[in-house]
């Protein structure tokens, strides 16, 4: 049996576990996720946000725990993969469902962001804002936190990428890898940020 047989039999799409159980319910509502841009998922440390060799994660993290209940809206913070080729630097921060990109996050201007952006809920007056279009898709490939996202998150990856390719619909639907969010059983984990006929963006596990 190949290697790749043996992976996807105990980490991949084939384990034992999968397609057990009714997954509807499964996650609880909340009504802001906020994805922080950086490297890469195969660089991430398995707990990214408490990484001395990741200080903007980190010093997001102490924020958000500091200001938890300062935060009126219930808000999810992840890390996102950054891709430069399509114009996601280090340092970008994505609201959903606002669809709001703001570029220049670093450790020494973390705090006015939260004051501004996440108790506030008003624009960032440290940063750049820039409107985002199409749907995101994010999955997660966070291998070092568990193996079985590891296996399973870049396979998702890239099969959606060739759907997208062809079916021509490059810049309009954008697939990322991101970090934990939750349910490694439950493998591959996917969260996806689309459009509804009338303009409400609208999330979906």
């Amino acid at each position: 049996m190949s290697s790749t047989s043996v992976n996807d039999a105990k980490h991949g799409f084939s384990r034992p576990e999968m397609y057990k159980q009714n997954l509807a319910g499964t996650v609880e509502s909340y009504d802001r996720h906020v994805f922080l841009c950086y490297k890469n998922h195969k660089t991430w440390h398995p707990r990214v946000e408490a990484s001395k060799d990741d200080p903007l994660p980190k010093c997001i993290a102490t924020a958000f725990k500091a200001r938890k209940n300062d935060i009126v809206v219930k808000t999810k913070i992840t890390v996102c993969e950054a891709r430069e080729e399509d114009d996601f630097f280090d340092g970008d921060v994505l609201i959903f469902p606002d669809m709001i990109k703001y570029r220049g996050l670093k450790e020494s201007n973390v705090d006015s962001f939260f004051e501004d952006v996440m108790v506030g809920c008003k624009s960032w007056g440290g940063g750049v804002q820039d409107a985002m279009t199409g749907s995101y898709i994010f999955v997660c490939a966070h291998g070092k936190r568990d193996v079985r996202c590891g296996v399973c998150g870049p396979i998702l990856i890239d099969k959606l990428n060739e759907e997208i390719q062809l079916k021509g619909l490059k810049n309009k639907i954008f697939v990322m890898a991101c970090s934990h969010i939750g349910g490694h059983k439950y493998a591959g984990n996917l969260i996806t940020f689309s459009p509804r006929p009338d303009g409400k963006i609208m999330g979906h596990w």
